[in-house]
Parts: structure tokens; sequence; C-alpha cells
């Protein structure tokens, strides 16, 4: 972030072992305020935020790295520009979408990979948080879900993908709010087919402290979202 770098290492097959010599160093981006403010990763795409908060009249940008057999580049594959106020503050990575969050505009913004193996830099779906929420401050996705979380507001918001048209849904299928006394819930967020998890944090401004994460789950048998959580940890 301060840097505006980011490091991809890798774990040997073999031996299980780590290395923590980064296989792909990403440091040509040094001019780019905010770089490395926000990452997620595949086995073959890499997304890295930059968020350039208070600066006026510049853009944010997120850029997609790929990996050609078990090379990294280091070079982005793609760069995705707005100048959308807070853009790149919250990304996520499929292999086949890239969601986007724009803190300042409270908005998220998805982004495909078309059959030729190419990203679009022009959005396929684009999502309106409540305003002053923070909306866009973290993401996660899958092919099927996405999370967004809006940390001023308390809340987290998961969209679902309809796999029959092709289409991501721009209103929430189930909205988790963060349990009285919690602050800054939805800072942090993750999601798989079935879990959600969304953190807290407190920033020390005098409130109760929270620092806790909510774990949530989705019914297997009616695909609905449960919006109690089944863990707080």
């Amino acid at each position: 972030y301060g840097g505006k770098q980011a490091f991809i290492y890798a774990r040997d097959a073999s031996s299980g072992a780590w290395s923590t010599t980064a296989v792909a160093p990403l440091t040509s981006y040094t001019t780019m305020s905010g770089f490395g403010v926000s990452v997620a990763m595949t086995d073959n795409y890499a997304i890295v935020g930059a968020y350039t908060a208070g600066i006026a009249g510049t853009a944010g940008k997120a850029f997609i790295f790929g990996r050609d057999g078990s090379t990294w580049n280091t070079t982005a594959k793609v760069t995705i520009t707005s100048s959308i106020s807070g853009f790149g503050r919250g990304v996520a990575i499929t292999d086949s979408y890239a969601i986007v969050g724009a803190e300042g505009a409270c908005k998220a913004f998805i982004y495909a990979r078309d059959a030729s193996g190419t990203w679009s830099t022009t959005a396929v779906a684009s999502i309106d948080g409540p305003s002053g929420s923070g909306f866009g401050v973290s993401a996660s996705m899958t092919d099927r879900f996405a999370i967004v979380g809006a940390h001023s507001g308390n809340k987290a918001f998961v969209y679902a993908h309809d796999a029959s048209t092709g289409a991501w849904g721009t209103t929430a299928a189930a909205t988790f709010t963060g349990p009285a006394g919690s602050t800054k819930f939805g800072f942090d967020v993750w999601i798989s087919d079935s879990y959600a998890i969304v953190g807290t944090r407190d920033w020390g401004s005098g409130a109760t402290p929270s620092n806790t994460a909510y774990i949530y789950a989705r019914d297997e048998a009616t695909g609905t979202w449960g919006t109690a959580a089944v863990a707080p940890l």
C-alpha cells in the first residue's frame, strides 16, 4: 500500500513447503498511488487494487495479472481504470469474474473474462450501495455469489449470479447487519458457495471494541442465505 508493491509466493507441490522468496514481485507500479491496498487471486489470476483516497481528480485502478504455465507475468494483462471515488478499495477475482469496490461512491463493479480468455474493462454489472455506507470497502466472490462490505453502514450485502441468463443480480440476495455493539461491521468479507464471513474493526474512537467476525450459512435445500450468524468468532 504505502510501498506501492505486491508479491506473489508459491508452494512447492512436491514438498508442500512455501517459499519465502517471491516468485513474482510486482514492483513496476510505484508511481501508482495506493497500489497494493487490496489483493485477491486464484491459481491463474491475481488482482491488485490501487486506491486513491483523498487525492482529488486521481483515477483509481485495478490490475489483473495472469500466469503462463508456471510463470507469473509481472506486467498486468489488463488495467481497469475509473474516476469514481474510492475505486479499487476492495477487490476479488475468480477465473471468470472480478469485482472492484469504490468505497467513496458506495458502488461495486463486476467484470467478466470471455471465452477467448480476454478480460473486459467494461463492467457487466454495476451495483449501488447505500449512500454514505462505505459500500465497496471490501469484496469477495465465487462464480455464484459476491459479497460487498459497507463498514460505515455496519452491513454486508450478498449478490447472486444467475447461471441460466449469465447475469449478476444488482439487488442484494441477502443483507447481513452487524449485531448491536459491533463497529465497522463489513470492514472485511469473504464468501464461498455455502458460507460467508464478515469482520468488524474498532478504530479506537471511543466505541466499544468489537474486533469480532461472524459466519453466515446458506441453506443448501432452499438456496437462501441465513441472516443470523451461525458462528460469532
